[in-house]
């Protein structure tokens, strides 16, 4: 699914560039307009962007289901942010089924 929509998603949300920031732009406003969560991004520097998902989980509200699972859901995040600058990562920092008051992800664009 990465590999058939990332590129034409940034287009239609008319997201230009490549930077963690555009890159958490496209999953705040998939997430957050579409979806419906609450979104929140932290630009800590040019490089560096967290993206804050605050409860209830709109999938999982009980948060009843292994932390394993929401990162096997993260290949998606994974395999988008290799196909638009394969000089950023992203890392699940926090999870609400892993018992943390938030999922956190953090895109970071390295050396």
């Amino acid at each position: 699914n990465a590999r058939k929509y990332i590129e034409s998603g940034m287009k239609g949300f008319g997201i230009e560039g490549n930077s963690p920031w555009a890159i958490a732009n496209y999953f705040k406003l998939a997430t957050g307009s579409i979806i419906g969560y609450d979104v929140e991004l932290i630009k800590e520097s040019d490089k560096k962007v967290r993206y804050k998902l605050s409860p209830p989980c709109i999938w999982f509200p009980k948060a009843d289901i292994p932390p394993s699972f929401c990162r096997a859901l993260g290949c998606f995040e994974q395999e988008a942010v290799k196909i638009i600058n394969p000089n950023v990562t992203v890392t699940m920092e926090k999870l609400m089924t892993a018992g943390d008051p938030c999922c956190e992800l953090v895109f970071e664009e390295n050396e």
